[in-house]
């Protein structure tokens, strides 16, 4: 996977993807379109997630072997 500039593109509303921070690295984030403006939150970090620069989808998640 690839990360994307957050200028080329944004995410749909509300998707869980990874975002970089850059000054707290890798997080897990989604985009939150408001009537004025968007924001990025986690649930994870005490503080905002403010200087995003890039974001990628998640993995598909494993197949189950233990059938």
């Amino acid at each position: 996977m690839e990360a994307i500039r957050c200028t080329d593109r944004l995410p749909e509303a509300n998707e869980e993807v990874l975002v970089y921070e850059t000054e707290a690295g890798w997080r897990l984030a989604w985009l939150v379109v408001g009537k004025q403006e968007n924001w990025w939150e986690n649930c994870h970090d005490v503080y905002g997630l403010h200087q995003i620069s890039h974001w990628m989808t998640l993995p598909p998640e494993p197949k189950n072997t233990w059938t």
